[in-house]
């Protein structure tokens, strides 16, 4: 995964950052150091050329040297040196590579950016999911369908034109999966799968039948209640039968979902 990560990042800063002064722009922070998509240490470099290293808790010194002129920086641990080059940054990560020819770059992570999760789960939250929707975008030609709902323009739905799929966009993003309400529309629910995918998306309404017993549809935020739309009774879904959802207007439930 780190190769991916990695040509993420190189298409984004081609024409930026490529220096070790970057170093001293994250001094005194809490780098996690990431191979093979595992942490390894932590590391804080100190403003004094001090190097802090943890390891699984145990500390121990080090020191490092930042060589500008030759866009690299010696970092020495246990006593030995090494000069790592090809220093790349983007956000809250750095990228340092052996200067051997040979060795693939690591990453180091912004502590502060993790919030929990590990960092394989944070380098495919933030880098890897988000370059596989905007392939996906072009794949599945998705073109905007609707907000969440009338008066809101920062949750976006699109739809596929070469598959029944849509997708959900929060400011311009794709939403990370998981289940969710709003503030201003508490009864609408969106689930959502990975890449942004939905899942399910409906907004829950209620019915009052005459023998006491209440009809809960989940029906469509676009369309209203139509075919397919699941209903329940109970927390159960709704038994076979006909049910009023005012003096007018009726519905036909059939196995739990709502058919005409």
């Amino acid at each position: 995964m780190l190769d991916t990560v990695f040509d993420i990042i190189l298409q984004r800063i081609n024409n930026l950052r490529n220096s070790v002064e970057v170093v001293s722009k994250f001094a005194n922070t809490l780098w996690v150091v990431v191979a093979d998509d595992e942490e390894t240490m932590k590391l804080v470099f100190k403003q004094d050329g001090k190097l802090m290293i943890s390891r699984k808790g145990t500390v121990s010194e080090g020191h490092y040297e930042p060589l500008l002129v030759a866009n690299s920086i010696v970092i020495t641990i246990n006593g030995e040196s090494r000069l790592y080059n090809h220093v790349y940054t983007d956000e809250g990560l750095m990228f340092l590579q052996l200067d051997d020819g040979e060795s693939s770059p690591f990453v180091m992570i912004n502590n502060n950016l993790l919030k929990g999760r590990s960092p394989k789960e944070y380098l495919q939250e933030a880098y890897v999911e988000p370059q596989k929707a905007k392939e996906l975008k072009a794949t599945l030609a998705l073109t905007y369908f609707t907000s969440a709902w009338k008066g809101t323009n920062r949750v976006k739905i699109y739809r596929s034109q070469t598959s029944n799929r849509y997708f959900a966009y929060h400011n311009e993003e794709i939403l990370k999966q998981g289940k969710y309400t709003f503030e201003n529309n508490p009864t609408s629910i969106l689930v959502i799968k990975e890449l942004g995918e939905i899942e399910m998306f409906y907004t829950i309404q209620h019915y009052k039948q005459k023998d006491g017993s209440e009809l809960v549809i989940h029906s469509k935020p676009v369309d209203g209640i139509i075919n397919g739309c699941k209903a329940f009774v109970n927390d159960a879904p709704a038994p076979d039968g006909r049910y009023r959802l005012s003096w007018l207007k009726s519905v036909n439930v059939k196995s739990g979902v709502v058919t005409d």
